[in-house]
This record gives structure tokens, C-alpha cells and sequence, in this order.
């Protein structure tokens, strides 16, 4: 294949991936910080969050089946629109508006996490590009949202030097309208292919495929742990500095932010880095998730020293720049075409659920605790992975037909 057509078919997919992206990173930095300026003590923001988090893991998981069904493409016009009604939510200080909002963002956070990766690996194998190709495109869109998280922290800091806490939401909103306007004029469709044609048949798919797989079971589970323990850590690392800051010191949420995603860029070449070196990516997936259990034993010993906790944030980054990439190569070789959207999102129900059982109780919590509870989610998600050292061979025969592992031929 040409590397002309791999090169405007990247282009096209990070385009949209990347502006969309963009939109997201502009309000991670500050919306405890627009929450806490509007009077709210941390235990009113955990509830906040709970309602993102129940929402992604209910009709986030629907709307992600709707996907396979009713088409990636379809599916990026309520994504634009969700997430722009959750971001217009923002001007309003009133608790009841905040959680409509936070209910239509854990929606467009699982769309976001699922619809467009499906879309790319979708028309990856049906242009006939192969494994290692995926390989790099993955790699390159974790690097590249890297830079543009750098970017959105920088942004979002100048913004709201200048404008107010309220206005990285409102420039969130021009991304997601430019990054459908590309979808809409220069993607075409796709779906997943279940025979059923009521509306839930993909999501019921999904957990026949999963039950009957413990490859795809146990890698699940990986990821929702995984990704558990990271969106606990979206919620405490501003509180966490803010407890070992200087008083009366504004902490830089948006520098910070930026700094952070430096370290997930520096991730992001340890991965191809050791992809050129031949490292398998089951062998891969294991180093990042033991750095991970590192870095949460490493938050609790520092948890009273600012500077060693900040570096000891920015190892974590380092490991999610690892882990992206190296996950989304997994779920390629393991979930069938047919059902990639509801199985990812299918696995966010109860990863959204451990953050919820957390969020819900986090006033009452010591740091100590919470970060012992991801320490132990990350123990358990190496054993998984290394027990899947024993079923790999098998996983890898009996997924081969529809995930276009093994075989090039049939890719």
C-alpha cells in the first residue's frame, strides 16, 4: 500500500481526533477550580463527578453500542452536541445546571473514548493497512495528543488569566464544532455488524463475546482498573498539591497540566522506542502497569513533599504515554470488529462504578486510603496481565478471523 494513502488516511483520522481531543484537554486543568470558585467544598465536587461517572457508565455504555448500529460517523453529531451543552453548563454557578452538565460530559467522554478509535481501526484494515501500520498510527496519536494537551494547558491558563475560569469551556466548543465539520465532510461511514437489528443487540452481543473469552474478560478488566485508578487520579492531584502548597499560593492548574503532558509525550517515545526494539506489546502493557503501581506507592510516601510529589505525578504521566498506545494495539488484536464500540464501552460500566463508590465518599477519605485503593487496582491488573501469559497462543487462534491477528490475508 502506498505510504501516500497511510499518510492522508492518518491525517484525516487525527485531524478529528486531535481537535476533539483539544476541546477535552481545555477543561481538565480547571474545572475543579471553576467548581471550587463557585463555592463548592470538595465532597459537593466528588458528587459532581459522580454524576459524570454513573452517567458515562450507564448511558455512556448505550450510546456506545448505538455506534456500532446506527454508525462511528452518526454517532460524532451527539458527541458534538453533548459535549457542547455540558461545556455551556459551565456559565451557570446553580448545582442542579452543573450536574446536567456533568451528566452530558461522562456521555461525550465515553463517546470520545470509543467511537473514533473504532472508526480508525474499522477503515485501517478495510484499506487493507497492516498490524504494524495501526502500531504507528496509534503511537502518533498519542504523541501528537500530547502536544496539543501541552498546547490546551497553555491556552486554557492564558484564558483564564485573561477571561475567567468559565472561558477554556467556552473555546472547548470551537474545537468540537471545527472537528465535525471534518467528520462531515471527509468521513464516510462505518458500523460494527450485529445481526440483531433491535437497538441493544450490539451491548447484548458484546457480553456474549466477553463472557465466552477470558482473553478479552481479563483484559477488559485491565483496562477499566487501569483507567479506574486514572480518573481518581484526574480528581486528586489539584487537591493533593493544593494541600502541600504554600498558603495564599495560586497553584498554575494549566502549567502544570502542560507539564504533565510532557511527561506523557516522553511515554509516548518510550513506546515506539521500545516497539523498535522488539518488545512485544503484552510485554509492554506489564511495564506500564507496574510504573503505574509504582507511582501511586511513590504519591503516598511523598504525599507531604511538594517537589517529589510533583515528580512523582509526572512518572504516572510517563506511564499513561506508555500505556495509550500499547492498550489500543491489545484491543485491536482482541475485539471483534463487530462490537469494538460496546465492548469498550461496555468495560467503562464498572470502571466508571469503582470511581463513583470513591468520588462518593472522597470528603470522608484520606489521601493514604485512596491512593492504596489504586495501588491494589494496579496489583491486580498485573496479575491478570501475567496470567494471560498462560491462554495467549489459544486467544490469539480463536480471535484471529475477526481481529486481523496472525494471518495478514485475512486482514
Amino acid at each position: 500500500m502506498p505510504n501516500s494513502k497511510l499518510s492522508v488516511f492518518r491525517l484525516n483520522f487525527l485531524s478529528v481526533y486531535l481537535l476533539n481531543f483539544m476541546g477535552d484537554w481545555l477543561q481538565g486543568p480547571y474545572l475543579y477550580a471553576l467548581y471550587r470558585s463557585y463555592g463548592y467544598d470538595v465532597g459537593a465536587i466528588g458528587h459532581l463527578f459522580v454524576f459524570g461517572f454513573l452517567s458515562s457508565a450507564i448511558l455512556g455504555t448505550v450510546a456506545g453500542s448505538f455506534a456500532d448500529k446506527y454508525g462511528r460517523r452518526n454517532m460524532s453529531v451527539v458527541f458534538t452536541v453533548s459535549y457542547t451543552l455540558s461545556c455551556l453548563t459551565k456559565l451557570s454557578p446553580n448545582y442542579f445546571i452543573l450536574a446536567i452538565g456533568r451528566i452530558l460530559g461522562g456521555i461525550s467522554t465515553s463517546l470520545l473514548l470509543s467511537i473514533f478509535e473504532a472508526w480508525m481501526v474499522s477503515e485501517h484494515f478495510s484499506r487493507g493497512f497492516n498490524d504494524t501500520e495501526l502500531s504507528g498510527t496509534f503511537a502518533m496519536a498519542t504523541f501528537t495528543n500530547g502536544l496539543i494537551a501541552i498546547l490546551s494547558g497553555i491556552i486554557a491558563n492564558s484564558a483564564v488569566d485573561s477571561w475567567g475560569l468559565v472561558s477554556p469551556f467556552i473555546i472547548a466548543i470551537v474545537f468540537f464544532v471545527i472537528g465535525l465539520v471534518v467528520v462531515m465532510s471527509f468521513w464516510n461511514e462505518n458500523y460494527g455488524e450485529s445481526a440483531d437489528p433491535s437497538d441493544f443487540a450490539s451491548l447484548i452481543d458484546a457480553f456474549h463475546v466477553v463472557r465466552n473469552s477470558y482473553v478479552m474478560f481479563a483484559t477488559g478488566m485491565i483496562q477499566s482498573l487501569f483507567e479506574a485508578s486514572l480518573y481518581i487520579f484526574v480528581f486528586m492531584w489539584p487537591p493533593a498539591l493544593e494541600a502541600v502548597s504554600a498558603k495564599d499560593t495560586a497553584v498554575p492548574y494549566g502549567i502544570i497540566f502542560a507539564a504533565f503532558m510532557v511527561s506523557t509525550m516522553l511515554g509516548s517515545v518510550t513506546f515506539r522506542f521500545l516497539t523498535s526494539q522488539k518488545w512485544m506489546a503484552e510485554s509492554i502493557l506489564t511495564l506500564s502497569l507496574i510504573l503505574g503501581a509504582i507511582s501511586f506507592a511513590l504519591f503516598i510516601l511523598f504525599q507531604h513533599n511538594e517537589l517529589m510529589l510533583y515528580l512523582a505525578f509526572n512518572l504516572y504521566e510517563v506511564t499513561l504515554g506508555i500505556y495509550f498506545p500499547v492498550m489500543g494495539i491489545v484491543r485491536s488484536q482482541y475485539i471483534p470488529e463487530s462490537v469494538r464500540s460496546s465492548i469498550m464501552n461496555l468495560f467503562r460500566m464498572p470502571l466508571n462504578l469503582i470511581v463513583v463508590l470513591v468520588l462518593f465518599k472522597v470528603h470522608s477519605l484520606s489521601y493514604v486510603f485512596v491512593f492504596s485503593v489504586c495501588v491494589g487496582m494496579l496489583a491486580v491488573c498485573v496479575a491478570l496481565q501475567l496470567s494471560l501469559g498462560h491462554v495467549e497462543g489459544i486467544a490469539k487462534e480463536r480471535h484471529s478471523g475477526y481481529t486481523g491477528v496472525g494471518d495478514e490475508s485475512e486482514l
